[in-house]
């Protein structure tokens, strides 16, 4: 029988990433800013050239679907 609620092999969006506690505390111990890391990766994505599959995707990594 599928698990069609599960919730993993998904991927989650940038904000999501961003905003999660360990990826922030891993963050801090690096010394890295979240606003401008934040910035950065959408500036690099806006001028990566984007597959039509990619376009209509919903998060950071646009292949996956997630019910996250």
């Amino acid at each position: 029988m599928k698990n069609t609620k599960a919730k993993w092999n998904c991927e989650l969006s940038l904000q999501q990433l961003l905003s999660d506690p360990l990826v922030n505390t891993l963050m801090a111990a690096d010394g890295v800013d979240a606003d401008e890391l934040h910035e950065t990766l959408n500036e690099t994505a806006r001028n990566l050239p984007r597959s039509k599959a990619a376009a209509r995707g919903k998060g950071f990594f646009a292949f996956a679907e997630c019910r996250c």
